[in-house]
């Protein structure tokens, strides 16, 4: 059994002109309300030996501070360009056969509108909009990360700020 856990990073600072969007960094609401989230996962025990993030600065921020306050431990986090575009469910399966092998508990910390997207697919419609710092928990039955499809997923909880 499996368990991803898909997480918007947290608000981030207001784009301003030329500054380019990938360097946007988390604004200090945005930081609490992540270190919120985190303290719940840790609550629940779960622990995600993979935190797998886009190289976007405020999403390397949010997969650090969860995995300073959930105890996983900043070696966990692992950076991947494509999820700061669109990822496709097909890229998900790619992201998470070259990173997640031989674990089973994954956080992904992505952006919208694709994070959106995926939460509503793996919830089959129950949960939609995933606004900053909102984190999806799926359970799923399969037994390989590239078997994962919204057939073998069960929607757990959906945590907000």
């Amino acid at each position: 059994m499996k368990r991803l856990l898909l997480m918007r990073h947290g608000e981030a600072e207001p784009s301003a002109g030329d500054f380019p969007d990938h360097l946007r960094s988390l604004t200090t609401r945005g930081k609490g309300d992540v270190a919120d989230i985190a303290a719940e996962i840790a609550r629940r025990e779960i622990v995600a030996p993979c935190i797998i993030t886009s190289h976007a600065f405020r999403a390397i921020e949010t997969a650090l501070i969860m995995a300073g306050v959930t105890g996983s431990g900043h070696e966990s986090v692992v950076i991947k360009e494509v999820i700061y575009s669109h990822l496709s469910l097909n890229q998900l399966h790619l992201v998470l056969e070259e990173s997640a092998i031989g674990h089973d508990n994954i956080i992904i910390v992505g952006h919208n509108p694709s994070l959106t997207s995926l939460v509503s697919h793996f919830s089959k419609g129950l949960w939609g909009y995933m606004a900053p710092a909102s984190l999806a928990a799926f359970t799923l039955t399969a037994h390989t990360w590239s078997d994962i499809d919204p057939s073998c997923s069960k929607a757990e909880y959906l945590l907000q700020p």
